[in-house]
């Protein structure tokens, strides 16, 4: 009896360290592709990272702006996951007049130019200036459609952060 269980625990280590070796590999395997996706992206979109500069201020693209933007202030609301990012592809496609491929590849740059923040405040402030500098005509309903996507209002409306950042970016976007 001593000997099948030992058997058994040997047996059960054996399982749990494989799976965790073959998960781990899986996850290395899904950043390769992540980062790999990305780089492809900042090349179609000409993004060249200057040491000198945050990556934000680097962006000449006011889709790429306005899609983190988007990512940054309905991330105040709640966490988005991989359904949220695919109705941001399908409303970039749409608004932006681009191809499904394009538009994944707005949404991959931009949930990078997300990650580049450490404080989500800071990072709706930014990027709202830069999209203001960037954006030719009024790119207000775009932004207020694309958050709306990925985080709905509730019966209540938004929480009161973000609301708080969805006003200040409706003032400067206003040019106030």
């Amino acid at each position: 009896m001593p000997l099948l269980l030992l058997v058994l625990g040997a047996l059960g280590a054996g399982l749990f360290w494989y799976y965790r070796i073959r998960n781990a590999a899986e996850a290395t395997r899904e950043i390769t592709e992540m980062a790999s996706d990305v780089q492809s992206a900042a090349r179609r979109f000409g993004f060249k990272r200057r040491a000198d500069i945050h990556p934000a201020d680097a962006v000449d693209d006011a889709r790429l702006v306005g899609a983190a933007l988007a990512l940054v202030i309905a991330a105040h609301e709640r966490i988005i996951g991989a359904d949220g990012h695919r109705r941001l592809s399908d409303i970039c496609r749409d608004a932006f007049d681009c191809t499904q491929n394009e538009a994944e590849e707005i949404v991959v740059f931009a949930r990078w130019l997300e990650a580049q923040f450490s404080n989500r405040d800071e990072a709706a402030r930014r990027l709202t200036r830069r999209l203001n500098l960037l954006a030719r005509g009024d790119v207000l309903p775009d932004l207020e459609r694309m958050v709306g996507a990925l985080a709905p209002p509730g019966p209540d409306g938004y929480g009161e952060d973000t609301q708080a950042v969805l006003e200040r970016s409706r003032r400067i976007l206003r040019g106030g």
